[in-house]
């Protein structure tokens, strides 16, 4: 069965060179699409439900990028992503530590590499190759408890937590998004209940330590776009 891939990279020559070794290999059938982007922003508008596996290649620089990723990754649960990072640092890292069973490799590992963490993503496996040598398929899924906790809740409900952690009232919420506020209380009861916290407080630390409030308002489309159940 034909695999379909999408290649998003702001780098054209890149995307070429794997869409080639993607449509000339013996393996697998695969319809690749490429698509360059300036921004990070824009990979959230790429991803379709046509494509079997999004090959995202990643240059540090963006600001907020990791945060950024990690919510992409969220908000997407059942895709599976292969992240091709053009450096190494303590951000990249702790996407690492995050990401679940997407494939993570760096802009220096060779084609094999590629392929190996692309097999890995279409078999439900995880792949990650950042050193001399790739993780064995499910090292490093044990992620931390905040970071279970939080993709536990709804795209509504974590949209909910990113205001409550930028310090907007229950009232304010409500104003913002047009619904009442005793909608947004309990948009609110259920993010304490899935985050094992009593107050809205400790749910914003949580939120903060995962990086989610770092994430730039523009990155959604409009306000409500994060409430889609």
């Amino acid at each position: 069965m034909k695999k379909k891939i999408l290649l998003a990279s702001p780098d054209t020559l890149l995307a070429d060179a794997l869409a080639f070794a993607l449509e000339n290999n013996d393996a697998y059938n695969f319809e690749v699409s490429k698509a360059e982007y300036e921004d990070l922003f824009e990979i959230r508008s790429l991803i379709g439900s046509a494509f079997d596996v999004i090959v995202v290649c990643v240059k540090l620089q963006f600001g907020g990028a990791v945060q950024i990723l990690k919510e992409i990754v969220r908000t997407n649960r059942k895709k599976k992503f292969v992240f091709i990072f053009d450096g190494w640092g303590a951000d990249a890292a702790e996407f690492v530590n995050s990401a679940g069973g997407a494939a993570i490799i760096t802009g220096k590992a060779d084609i094999k590499d590629f392929f190996g963490a692309l097999f890995a993503v279409i078999n439900g496996e995880r792949f990650v190759k950042v050193g001399s040598s790739p993780d064995k398929p499910g090292d490093g899924d044990i992620l931390r408890h905040e970071s279970v906790l939080i993709s536990s809740l709804t795209n509504r409900e974590r949209g909910i937590l990113y205001l409550v952690a930028r310090g907007l009232t229950n009232k304010e919420i409500s104003r913002k998004l047009v619904i009442s506020e005793k909608t947004v209380k309990n948009h609110v009861s259920s993010c304490l209940k899935k985050l094992e916290v009593s107050d809205r407080t400790k749910a914003a630390v949580i939120a903060w330590e995962e990086g989610l409030p770092q994430i730039p308002e523009e990155f959604f489309e409009n306000p409500s776009s994060l409430f889609v159940p």
